[in-house]
């Protein structure tokens, strides 16, 4: 795991390959994850793959791998209903 000088992980599990740059909390992150610097991930799954990109904000969701959030979105899923995006998309 990479770990950039602006990371904040708090009650996560990080696999191996993350390279971690935003703020994760609560969450699975999966091998090969890309999360820049202005990234939240909270109460989420990130599957294999996974790049998002700055200014995202993830909450109780679960991210197919290999899907690329490039632009600024907010994806918010409820605690007993997540927000789903299939792999291989880019949004």
């Amino acid at each position: 795991c990479l770990y950039g000088p602006l990371a904040d992980l708090k009650g996560s599990l990080i696999s191996n390959g993350a390279n971690i740059n935003g703020q994760v909390e609560n969450s699975v992150i999966d091998r090969d994850v890309v999360i820049e610097d202005g990234v939240t991930v909270k109460n989420s799954i990130i599957m294999n793959g996974v790049v998002i990109k700055n200014g995202a904000h993830i909450e109780n969701a679960i991210i197919d791998k290999a899907t690329k959030i490039v632009h600024p979105v907010d994806i918010k899923g409820f605690e007993n209903s997540p927000a789903y995006i299939k792999s291989y998309h880019i949004i």
